[in-house]
């Protein structure tokens, strides 16, 4: 029977270390730019979406307790 052929070692590739970045000023937050999309705050069409998967949730919540007090 042939024997398996033995294959050289893979040759180890040394990468060098990342330089170190200077300094980093703090942002302002908002004032800088970061964050949120509006200072406003949540539009009246935001609120509704999240009062309707609120009382979707609840109504949905409220039906598996009561289908499982019947069963």
């Amino acid at each position: 029977m042939p024997r398996p052929a033995t294959t050289a070692p893979a040759p180890v590739v040394t990468t060098p270390a990342p330089a170190a970045s200077p300094a980093v000023t703090p942002t302002l937050g908002t004032q800088g730019g970061l964050g949120g999309a509006s200072g406003t705050g949540p539009s009246d069409w935001d609120i509704g979406i999240g009062l309707s998967f609120v009382t979707g949730a609840v109504l949905a919540t409220g039906y598996v307790i009561r289908r499982r007090r019947r069963v």
